[in-house]
């Protein structure tokens, strides 16, 4: 039984991808130097209709006993000297190797015109280092209605440090609550919402699994907006799985954001995080 009539403005996907692949989606490599970009990749010719959301995967960049951050930048444009970032530092942290695992998942609800060249370019903590994007991109002929209170123009990354890391914090141990550690003091803009990305600079994980909130608001009365958001670590192999959905909420200028994290046993050191926030 069809529960919803089926509507034309939302009945077309496409990603980077034509084949099975052990490294799905298209390679990036980041600079020569250590945190430093590499050049734009085009991962995309040119949409047929335009796109309200994409879904990325990043993968192929895990290694053991390793600590390889990463982040992955999204923009449009006509050439790779003329490129708009649109999706910005995505977390690549040791997303799990080409065949292993889905590697970091993260829904970006970001309109891509039709017909524009979509690229990628990577920045990693060691130089020359590989990752793979798969990019799946949602959309349709008469994009209107509800889809556009639901996009953004924009996602940008609070709360990114050098080298290639977000904020530090102390997560809680053993099923605990860590302490709300703040992100940023007053965001810049209006933003309507929120998603969390990780990084470490541990080379040991312990295989705990953690579980992030997000709030904004004043130290000691912090309104939570996501709460839970899983991320995953395999012991030894340095691996994480992360699958996040934004949380949708409408964050005023002036606000501070704040990030907690528990672990399911011992924490890590040296565990960093950063937000995404849309911008309408």
């Amino acid at each position: 039984m069809v529960l919803f009539t089926p509507q034309p403005h939302m009945r077309y996907s496409s990603t980077n991808s034509s084949v099975g692949a052990a490294a799905s989606g298209t390679a990036l490599t980041s600079g020569a130097a250590t945190n430093s970009y590499g050049s734009w990749t085009q991962i995309h010719a040119g949409l047929t209709y335009e796109s309200a959301y994409v879904v990325t995967r990043l993968s192929n960049t895990g290694a053991s006993a390793t600590t390889k951050n990463s982040y992955v930048d999204v923009g449009i444009g006509p050439d790779a000297a003329n490129v708009t970032v649109v999706i910005e530092k995505l977390s690549g942290y040791n997303a799990a190797p080409a065949n292993t695992g889905l590697g970091n998942v993260m829904l970006c609800p970001v309109r891509i015109p039709a017909g524009t060249p979509v690229w990628a370019r990577h920045q990693a903590n060691t130089a020359s280092a590989s990752i793979s994007i798969l990019a799946t991109f949602a959309g349709g002929p008469n994009i209107g209605g509800i889809w556009s209170g639901l996009t953004m123009q924009s996602i940008v990354c609070l709360g990114a440090a050098v080298p290639t890391v977000g904020t530090g914090l102390t997560a809680g141990a053993s099923g605990a609550e860590g302490s709300w550690t703040q992100i940023v003091a007053s965001t810049t803009d209006d933003y309507a919402l929120l998603g969390i990305g990780m990084f470490t600079n541990d080379t040991t994980l312990t295989g705990s699994n953690y579980q992030w909130d997000i709030a904004y608001g004043p130290a000691g009365s912090e309104t939570l907006i996501a709460e839970n958001v899983l991320v995953a670590c395999a012991a030894s192999t340095e691996l994480t799985s992360m699958v996040c959905i934004p949380s949708w909420a409408n964050i005023p200028a002036g606000s501070r954001i704040a990030v907690r994290a528990s672990s399911s046993g011992a924490a890590d050191t040296s565990l960093t995080a950063v937000v995404y926030a849309g911008r309408g």
